[in-house]
Protein backbone atom coordinates (compact mmCIF):
# COMPACT_ATOMS: atom_id res chain seq x y z
CA UNK A 1 0.00 0.00 0.00
CA UNK A 2 0.94 3.70 -1.04
CA UNK A 3 0.50 6.87 1.19
CA UNK A 4 0.41 10.34 1.08
CA UNK A 5 0.83 13.04 3.45
CA UNK A 6 -0.53 16.18 2.24
CA UNK A 7 1.15 18.82 4.10
CA UNK A 8 0.78 22.17 2.96
CA UNK A 9 2.67 25.42 4.56
CA UNK A 10 -0.69 27.65 4.92
CA UNK A 11 -3.16 26.88 7.73
CA UNK A 12 -6.14 29.51 9.05
CA UNK A 13 -6.39 27.88 12.54
CA UNK A 14 -2.58 27.39 13.51
CA UNK A 15 -0.21 28.83 11.78
CA UNK A 16 2.56 26.38 10.42
CA UNK A 17 0.05 23.83 11.76
CA UNK A 18 2.48 21.01 10.17
CA UNK A 19 5.72 22.08 11.73
CA UNK A 20 4.56 22.85 15.12
CA UNK A 21 6.67 21.38 17.77
CA UNK A 22 5.52 18.93 20.11
CA UNK A 23 8.27 17.74 22.25
CA UNK A 24 11.23 16.77 20.39
CA UNK A 25 9.53 16.80 17.60
CA UNK A 26 7.00 18.80 14.28
CA UNK A 27 3.62 17.77 14.54
CA UNK A 28 4.19 15.86 10.83
CA UNK A 29 6.68 13.45 12.51
CA UNK A 30 4.03 11.70 14.09
CA UNK A 31 2.64 10.85 11.20
CA UNK A 32 5.52 9.89 9.14
CA UNK A 33 6.82 7.65 11.80
CA UNK A 34 3.50 5.68 11.77
CA UNK A 35 3.31 5.40 7.95
CA UNK A 36 7.26 3.76 8.50
CA UNK A 37 6.38 1.65 11.59
CA UNK A 38 2.84 0.20 9.65
CA UNK A 39 3.82 -3.45 8.37
CA UNK A 40 1.45 -2.42 5.29
CA UNK A 41 2.56 0.50 3.71
CA UNK A 42 5.98 0.31 1.08
CA UNK A 43 6.05 3.80 -0.03
CA UNK A 44 5.66 7.23 2.07
CA UNK A 45 4.95 10.70 -0.23
CA UNK A 46 5.31 14.01 1.42
CA UNK A 47 3.08 16.79 -0.30
CA UNK A 48 4.01 20.16 0.51
CA UNK A 49 4.60 23.45 -0.73
CA UNK A 50 6.74 24.17 2.16
CA UNK A 51 10.73 23.47 1.93
CA UNK A 52 10.78 22.98 5.68
CA UNK A 53 7.95 19.76 5.63
CA UNK A 54 9.87 18.74 2.32
CA UNK A 55 12.95 18.26 4.19
CA UNK A 56 11.24 16.50 7.22
CA UNK A 57 10.45 14.16 4.96
CA UNK A 58 14.21 14.15 3.67
CA UNK A 59 15.29 13.41 7.03
CA UNK A 60 13.10 10.55 7.31
CA UNK A 61 14.07 8.92 4.31
CA UNK A 62 10.60 8.87 2.68
CA UNK A 63 9.78 10.15 -1.08
CA UNK A 64 8.85 13.86 -1.32
CA UNK A 65 6.77 15.74 -3.88
CA UNK A 66 6.94 19.64 -4.06
CA UNK A 67 3.49 20.65 -4.77
CA UNK A 68 2.21 22.45 -7.87
CA UNK A 69 1.49 26.08 -6.63
CA UNK A 70 -2.09 25.48 -7.82
CA UNK A 71 -2.57 22.89 -5.22
CA UNK A 72 -1.65 25.02 -2.25
CA UNK A 73 -3.92 27.95 -2.11
CA UNK A 74 -6.77 27.81 0.59
CA UNK A 75 -8.99 27.05 -2.25
CA UNK A 76 -7.34 23.43 -3.40
CA UNK A 77 -8.87 20.59 -3.19
CA UNK A 78 -7.49 17.60 -1.40
CA UNK A 79 -8.88 15.63 -4.85
CA UNK A 80 -6.24 17.24 -6.83
CA UNK A 81 -3.12 16.78 -4.35
CA UNK A 82 -4.20 13.04 -4.31
CA UNK A 83 -4.38 13.17 -8.32
CA UNK A 84 -0.95 14.89 -8.78
CA UNK A 85 0.60 12.62 -6.96
CA UNK A 86 -0.72 9.55 -8.12
CA UNK A 87 0.13 10.62 -11.45
CA UNK A 88 3.37 11.97 -10.97
CA UNK A 89 4.67 8.05 -9.84
CA UNK A 90 2.06 6.85 -11.99
CA UNK A 91 0.25 4.11 -9.81
CA UNK A 92 -1.28 1.60 -11.05
CA UNK A 93 -5.06 1.45 -11.39
CA UNK A 94 -5.39 -1.35 -8.68
CA UNK A 95 -3.14 -0.13 -6.40
CA UNK A 96 -4.19 0.51 -2.65
CA UNK A 97 -3.62 4.12 -1.45
CA UNK A 98 -3.99 5.49 2.07
CA UNK A 99 -4.14 9.43 3.09
CA UNK A 100 -2.80 10.02 6.22
CA UNK A 101 -3.37 13.58 7.22
CA UNK A 102 -0.76 15.04 9.54
CA UNK A 103 -3.50 16.18 12.13
CA UNK A 104 -4.41 13.56 12.95
CA UNK A 105 -0.59 13.02 15.58
CA UNK A 106 -2.50 9.99 17.75
CA UNK A 107 -3.25 7.78 15.09
CA UNK A 108 -0.48 4.84 14.35
CA UNK A 109 0.90 2.25 12.86
CA UNK A 110 -1.75 -0.02 15.00
CA UNK A 111 -4.79 2.02 13.58
CA UNK A 112 -3.41 1.91 9.43
CA UNK A 113 -2.43 -1.88 10.02
CA UNK A 114 -5.93 -2.65 11.38
CA UNK A 115 -7.90 -0.61 8.74
CA UNK A 116 -6.09 -2.33 6.28
CA UNK A 117 -7.03 -5.47 7.43
CA UNK A 118 -10.69 -4.69 7.45
CA UNK A 119 -10.43 -3.49 3.69
CA UNK A 120 -9.68 -7.09 2.99
CA UNK A 121 -11.83 -9.12 5.43
CA UNK A 122 -15.14 -6.94 3.90
CA UNK A 123 -13.65 -7.46 0.66
CA UNK A 124 -14.30 -3.39 0.16
CA UNK A 125 -13.18 -1.03 -2.41
CA UNK A 126 -12.22 1.65 0.76
CA UNK A 127 -11.89 2.38 4.45
CA UNK A 128 -12.46 5.70 6.10
CA UNK A 129 -11.78 6.45 9.94
CA UNK A 130 -14.81 7.27 11.67
CA UNK A 131 -16.31 8.63 14.97
CA UNK A 132 -20.02 7.42 16.13
CA UNK A 133 -21.47 10.98 15.71
CA UNK A 134 -23.25 12.97 18.91
CA UNK A 135 -26.12 12.46 19.17
CA UNK A 136 -28.42 11.58 16.12
CA UNK A 137 -28.05 13.44 12.61
CA UNK A 138 -31.08 11.12 11.28
CA UNK A 139 -33.49 13.12 13.47
CA UNK A 140 -31.89 16.37 12.38
CA UNK A 141 -34.59 19.47 10.76
CA UNK A 142 -33.35 21.77 7.78
CA UNK A 143 -34.96 25.06 6.66
CA UNK A 144 -36.06 24.62 2.50
CA UNK A 145 -35.74 27.85 0.64
CA UNK A 146 -39.16 29.60 2.18
CA UNK A 147 -37.91 28.84 5.85
CA UNK A 148 -40.05 25.80 6.78
CA UNK A 149 -38.53 22.94 8.57
CA UNK A 150 -38.23 20.20 7.16
CA UNK A 151 -36.38 16.87 8.33
CA UNK A 152 -33.08 16.33 7.16
CA UNK A 153 -33.91 13.24 5.79
CA UNK A 154 -37.65 12.98 5.48
CA UNK A 155 -40.52 14.44 7.66
CA UNK A 156 -40.62 11.15 9.47
CA UNK A 157 -37.05 10.64 10.34
CA UNK A 158 -36.78 13.40 13.39
CA UNK A 159 -39.35 11.51 14.93
CA UNK A 160 -38.26 7.72 15.20
CA UNK A 161 -37.10 6.52 18.17
CA UNK A 162 -33.21 6.72 18.82
CA UNK A 163 -32.57 2.60 18.68
CA UNK A 164 -34.79 2.55 15.23
CA UNK A 165 -32.41 5.05 13.92
CA UNK A 166 -29.27 3.93 11.83
CA UNK A 167 -26.05 4.64 13.21
CA UNK A 168 -24.66 7.96 11.92
CA UNK A 169 -20.56 8.51 11.90
CA UNK A 170 -18.34 11.61 11.15
CA UNK A 171 -15.04 11.28 9.41
CA UNK A 172 -12.21 11.98 11.77
CA UNK A 173 -9.58 12.84 9.24
CA UNK A 174 -7.18 10.51 10.30
CA UNK A 175 -7.45 7.43 7.83
CA UNK A 176 -8.65 7.36 4.29
CA UNK A 177 -7.45 3.86 2.10
CA UNK A 178 -8.78 3.62 -1.65
CA UNK A 179 -7.95 2.09 -4.85
CA UNK A 180 -6.48 4.45 -7.66
CA UNK A 181 -9.03 3.31 -10.00
CA UNK A 182 -11.85 4.06 -8.14
CA UNK A 183 -10.57 7.76 -7.03
CA UNK A 184 -9.65 8.59 -10.66
CA UNK A 185 -13.64 7.58 -11.92
CA UNK A 186 -14.50 11.04 -10.06
CA UNK A 187 -12.10 12.24 -7.37
CA UNK A 188 -14.04 11.10 -5.03
CA UNK A 189 -12.80 9.14 -1.97
CA UNK A 190 -16.42 7.39 -1.16
CA UNK A 191 -16.38 6.01 -4.25
CA UNK A 192 -17.34 2.18 -4.52
CA UNK A 193 -17.89 0.05 -1.46
CA UNK A 194 -15.97 1.69 1.33
CA UNK A 195 -16.44 0.26 5.15
CA UNK A 196 -15.91 2.23 8.67
CA UNK A 197 -12.89 1.36 10.59
CA UNK A 198 -14.49 2.98 13.88
CA UNK A 199 -11.54 4.92 16.06
CA UNK A 200 -12.32 5.93 19.52
CA UNK A 201 -12.84 10.04 20.05
CA UNK A 202 -9.31 10.35 22.13
CA UNK A 203 -7.61 8.25 19.41
CA UNK A 204 -8.99 11.10 16.53
CA UNK A 205 -7.87 14.32 17.91
CA UNK A 206 -7.57 16.56 15.11
CA UNK A 207 -5.55 19.47 15.35
CA UNK A 208 -7.36 22.98 14.40
CA UNK A 209 -6.71 25.24 17.04
CA UNK A 210 -4.01 26.17 19.35
CA UNK A 211 -5.92 24.20 21.81
CA UNK A 212 -6.01 20.94 20.18
CA UNK A 213 -2.39 21.20 19.72
CA UNK A 214 -1.76 21.67 24.10
CA UNK A 215 -4.23 18.79 24.43
CA UNK A 216 -1.63 16.76 22.15
CA UNK A 217 1.37 17.74 23.53
CA UNK A 218 0.18 16.52 27.01
CA UNK A 219 -0.67 13.24 25.31
CA UNK A 220 2.33 12.74 23.46
CA UNK A 221 5.02 14.23 25.88
CA UNK A 222 3.55 12.78 28.71
CA UNK A 223 2.27 9.60 27.59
Amino acid sequence: MKAIIPARHGSKGVIRKNLAPIGSKRLIDFTIEAGLRSQQIDQIVVTSDADEVLDRGRQYGVNIRNRPTQYATDDALIDDVILDVINHYDWSADQEVILLQPTSPLRNERHIDEAYSLLGEANADGVISVIPAPGNPYKAFRTDDDGLLKGLVDNCAPFKRRQDCPMQYFANGAIYIFRVNNFVRRKCLLEGAVVPYIMSETDSLDIDTESDLEIARRKLCNG
